[in-house]
């Protein structure tokens, strides 16, 4: 799991890019995570804490250090892979 973080003053929000031939699904299920505070010790303990976790469900994500609030989808079908945000 690669766990990304926002530039600096946009915002709390972190993201996990999960590689689908990995988890083999025919479906993914992306979680968005809004952090209380976006200092380098939660999150540290937030990545930690994701990384010791053999499968991530809702449940377990929400109670993790340092969730203000959790929030995740369906995605059943991918027709763009990776395309960069408009400028």
């Amino acid at each position: 799991m690669n766990l990304t973080s926002p530039p600096t003053g946009l915002g709390h929000d972190h993201e996990a890019a999960l590689d689908p031939g990995e988890v083999r699904q025919s479906c993914a299920k992306p979680a968005f995570v809004t952090m209380r505070q976006d200092d380098r010790e939660t999150l540290m303990s937030f990545e930690e804490a994701v990384a010791g976790i053999p499968h991530v469900e809702d449940e377990k994500l929400a109670a993790l250090p340092g969730v203000q609030r959790m929030n995740s989808t369906l995605v059943m079908k991918q027709v763009v892979n990776g395309r960069p945000l408009s400028t």
